[in-house]
């Protein structure tokens, strides 16, 4: 299927949308990785339900978006409360000031974005600081054994 093709205009204003919906979804990742399972499965209920009305922009980003998204963060919920369980081991490496300077990274070649490979969740946006959520937690030397 051809392109069509955009007015300088068209471009910028597409550009700005494009600009505010990355902003924007990235504040609606922050807020579900703040919740918890149960109310993870509320949303997603919801969500499933406002995904089936008319409105193509709504269908779109419900279904072609959020719902993956938000049933990956679900998926990851339920490991994460089962490695708490866990015992726990120290890794010694120097302390990166952000998340994109942390060896613990990669990145996703499915969806081409950067993510923690400790807690899976996205590093996009913490480019300059640590997710607060961060793993990694600095300790003294004394407290680490050689």
């Amino acid at each position: 299927m051809r392109q069509p093709k955009l007015t300088t205009r068209e471009k910028e204003v597409l550009k700005e949308y494009d600009e505010l919906f990355i902003e924007m979804y990235s504040k609606i990742l922050e807020s579900l990785e703040s919740k918890t399972v149960n109310e993870l499965q509320e949303i997603r209920s919801c969500f499933e339900k406002v995904g089936e009305t008319n409105c193509a922009w709504t269908t779109y980003a419900v279904k072609g978006i959020v719902l993956p998204d938000l049933q990956w963060i679900l998926k990851e919920k339920k490991m994460e409360s089962e490695v708490k369980q866990m015992p726990k081991a120290i890794l010694k490496l120097e302390m990166p000031a952000n998340c994109w300077d942390c060896p613990l990274q990669a990145i996703s070649t499915e969806k081409k974005i950067r993510y923690c490979t400790v807690i899976r969740y996205s590093t996009d946006y913490y480019r300059t600081k640590r997710r607060e959520n961060c793993p990694l937690k600095p300790v003294d030397d004394k407290e680490v054994e050689s």
